[in-house]
């Protein structure tokens, strides 16, 4: 079983991204969000997901920032 973080700007977005998948079919258990970059890294810490789905341009942090700030605390996450 997974756990997946959605971080997605745009809450009609991450709210889609979260509903319109079976994800409970695809083995994910838990569903995170976040609203932009620097509270995904937040989350990520926190909540350790081992799926991230994200938007590329966010506000505060973009993808790829908030990658490479997470990349060494959990190598594991894809």
């Amino acid at each position: 079983m997974f756990k997946l973080m959605i971080v997605e700007d745009e809450p009609l977005i991450r709210a889609g991204l979260h509903h319109y998948f079976r994800w409970e079919e695809l083995g994910v258990h838990k569903i995170v969000e976040a609203g932009n970059g620097a509270e995904g890294i937040d989350v990520a810490l926190r909540e350790r997901p081992d799926l991230v789905i994200t938007d590329i341009r966010m506000p505060e942090v973009d993808r790829l920032e908030m990658i490479e700030k997470l990349r060494s605390a959990l190598p594991e996450t894809l």
